[in-house]
């Protein structure tokens, strides 16, 4: 690609506004793009990007920051994935980096895609948080996800995990999107079960979910904890085996000129 010096870019994105301006009342302003991770590499033989012990891997896509950290095989932050596996029994040790699902799937991700990305929380990892936020304190209107369990947190509440048993009546496991503008004030937040068990319920996420998130409302960072509660202590924030939930498919306003220099970037 021809070097283009940033000046050039921002002129041809305001002319390309101007254009979609009062002359053409009818062309949007603004359009919805999508967070696929579908453009992240992975290295060879490796369904995921996560690097060498010790060391932080960053992942952008239209202006969206995924940062984690790999301490010794636990990790804090944002995995990009592109398998799946999912639980029978409590058996064995499913993984927070794969997401539930078909294992023979080539496309494992939402909308039948093959990558994805599994939010991770580990008490083991300080400093990095389940969030993305928008570089160079950009704001976008959020407007919705695809949310799943990974492996590992199907397995839990189904099943458990050796002689520990899954989720039993009134457990729980939510997961809390939460907004905040570039100034860090919170803008709103939603929530959704990964698993409930509450009031006679015995549900555990095993699919792809599209959540809306329009309240959170005009975000430069999407901040995900946890609200869990169960008998057995093998799902929550301060478990021993993390805690870990897969978004694919993220939607956001972007304005036509931003849409016009992302994708000049790109070429």
């Amino acid at each position: 690609m021809k070097k283009i010096s940033f000046f050039a870019l921002a002129a041809c994105a305001l002319a390309f506004n101007a254009c979609n301006g009062d002359d053409t009342p009818d062309t949007p302003k603004t359009r919805i793009e999508t967070i696929s991770f579908e453009d992240c590499e992975f290295a060879a033989n490796k369904s995921d990007n996560t690097g060498a012990n010790n060391q932080e891997i960053s992942y952008e896509e239209f202006g969206a920051t995924f940062v984690h950290y790999n301490k010794y095989g636990m990790y804090g932050g944002a995995v990009i994935g592109g398998s799946a596996d999912t639980s029978v029994d409590g058996s064995s040790q499913s993984s927070h980096l794969r997401v539930n699902g078909d294992k023979t799937s080539e496309t494992p991700g939402a909308a039948g895609t093959a990558k994805f990305v599994s939010f991770c929380l580990s008490k083991y990892v300080k400093d990095y948080d389940m969030s993305f936020s928008f570089a160079d304190d950009k704001e976008h209107k959020i407007v919705s996800a695809f949310v799943n369990n990974s492996a590992c947190m199907y397995q839990l509440m189904k099943f458990g995990r050796y002689s520990t048993e899954g989720f039993v009546a009134g457990d729980y496991c939510e997961v809390v999107f939460t907004g905040y503008d570039a100034a860090g004030e919170e803008t709103g937040s939603v929530s959704f079960a990964l698993g409930d068990y509450r009031d006679g319920k015995e549900f555990v996420c095993e699919d792809w979910t599209k959540v809306d998130l329009a309240a959170l409302g005009t975000v430069n960072k999407v901040v995900i904890t946890v609200d869990a509660s169960n008998a057995s202590g093998l799902v929550g924030a301060e478990a021993t085996a993390g805690f870990s939930v897969c978004l694919d498919q993220i939607e956001f306003e972007i304005s036509a000129g931003e849409y016009f220099l992302f994708r000049i970037q790109k070429e």
